[in-house]
């Protein structure tokens, strides 16, 4: 069983999991709001495993967990459709 430590950068290849429930992202089944803030709109996984909204992400340079895990982010994946759309 693997031990998380909150705030720890996870080992590189390791699927990050919610701190909660222990599910990626995708299967998650914990209620969705920001652990700093409360909010609900715009909440994602970090990589310490808890959930951020946006604006928390931001002002204390969370990593969403399914950008270091190889797959690109929703911000990604639109920056590089509108470098190659013009």
């Amino acid at each position: 069983m693997d031990i998380k430590i909150a705030g720890m950068p996870p080992d590189t290849g390791r699927k990050i999991v919610c701190g909660q429930c222990e599910r990626p992202e995708a299967k998650c089944v914990c209620d969705k709001f920001c652990v700093l803030c409360q909010t609900d709109s715009g909440v994602r996984l970090c990589t310490d495993g808890f959930l951020y909204c946006e604006t928390c992400r931001l002002a204390c340079d969370y990593k969403l967990a399914e950008a270091t895990t190889g797959s690109k982010s929703i911000n990604e994946s639109r920056d590089n459709d509108q470098i190659f759309s013009r």
